[in-house]
């Protein structure tokens, strides 16, 4: 009985290991994709600057919830910052190809440079930024 628990224990985080792994290679696979229209204020900002960083989230995710204060600091400083719920921005979400939250996504000169999942430090964040 022991060893049936241990197997399925170790099933159960092999399981988790490779979801995860296949979520980062989904997302890896959008950098260099160009991107189609999305917002109008969203296109206006990347047209002016050139660089537009977007973030998903969905309100009942806990990094979601420790990461969007940040996201909120940097939108105060810089008009290029915009943050998306994936439950109001499906089509953009599905769209940039957004599977889980929170996915930050900078576009640069109608392109996504950068994928990262999960929750950023503020000197990860602060790089995006530059």
């Amino acid at each position: 009985m022991n060893m049936i628990i241990g197997i399925a224990v170790v099933a159960f985080f092999a399981a988790l290991v490779f979801y995860q792994w296949r979520m980062t290679r989904n997302a890896q696979r959008q950098v260099g994709q160009a991107v189609a229209p999305m917002d109008p204020v969203v296109d206006a900002r990347l047209l002016e600057r050139g660089k537009v960083l977007l973030y998903f989230f969905s309100p009942g995710c806990g990094p979601c919830r420790l990461m969007t204060p940040r996201i909120d600091a940097a939108a105060r400083q810089h008009d290029n910052v915009f943050k998306f719920d994936v439950s109001q921005s499906t089509a953009l979400a599905r769209q940039l190809g957004v599977m889980a939250t929170p996915t930050t996504v900078l576009v640069t000169a109608g392109k996504i440079e950068t994928v990262k999942l999960g929750s950023l430090s503020d000197d990860a964040l602060a790089s995006m930024l530059r």
